[in-house]
């Protein structure tokens, strides 16, 4: 898979921030029976700052897959929302629990109903 993308980040408030990113992933090859799907996936992100060490943040994210030679087509939409909560006064360390909503029909068939999970990160 090839992948082009373009992001951009914009500061809407003194403690609201808005990132975004759209991508086009071509497919080049592909190993398994399925037909090879290309998809455009934009993003956008709204991270609202509550403390120094905690923010909440909504994360549109959505993906469509085709394939214009067997005319298969999907649209999925999902919102993952939840709070980054900063382990270390440097904010390096992260743990950020959250909830991934489906809003369509395609997103509840091909992703997930509903979704819970933590994340841990480390940032460099």
């Amino acid at each position: 898979m090839l992948k082009f993308g373009w992001g951009f980040s914009g500061q809407l408030a003194a403690n609201t921030l808005l990132n975004g990113e759209i991508g086009y992933n071509r497919a080049v090859e592909n190993q398994r029976p399925e037909p090879d799907m290309n998809s455009f996936e934009p993003e956008l992100i709204l991270t609202q700052g509550i403390t120094k060490r905690i923010d909440g943040y909504l994360d549109w994210d959505n993906y469509y897959e085709f394939n214009y030679e067997f005319n298969l087509h999907e649209y999925v939409m999902t919102l993952q929302v939840g709070p980054d909560i900063a382990l270390d006064r440097k904010k390096r360390w992260t743990l950020s629990p959250f909830a991934i909503f489906p809003l369509n029909h395609a997103s509840r068939i091909i992703e997930t109903g509903f979704a819970a999970g933590v994340d841990l990160a480390y940032n460099f």
